[in-house]
């Protein structure tokens, strides 16, 4: 079965920013929170936490997605198959 595969592009954008926030929040973690001397200069902590919240955002956009996409697969089938689509 075929079906068109179509992505809310407002929330294909806000995973794309996330995971790009995300990538950026990781090299603060490594680069600046630690300087040389390998003492932390920054509340290493408070960037992981936040870290932590890009990735729970990142989860809850996929779960949206992915409850989009497989509402788009049950149409095709009940489309296919209208006698049997009771639920």
């Amino acid at each position: 079965m075929y079906f068109p595969l179509e992505i809310n592009e407002q929330l294909a954008s806000a995973m794309r920013a996330a995971a790009e926030f995300k990538v950026e929040v990781e090299k603060i973690i490594e680069c600046v929170c630690i300087d040389e001397d390998n003492i932390t200069v920054d509340d290493k902590n408070d960037y992981e936490n936040m870290s932590d919240t890009i990735y729970e955002m990142m989860l809850r956009i996929g779960r949206t997605m992915g409850n989009m996409i497989t509402e788009i697969a049950l149409d095709e089938v009940r489309k296919l198959n209208p006698n049997n689509s009771q639920n």
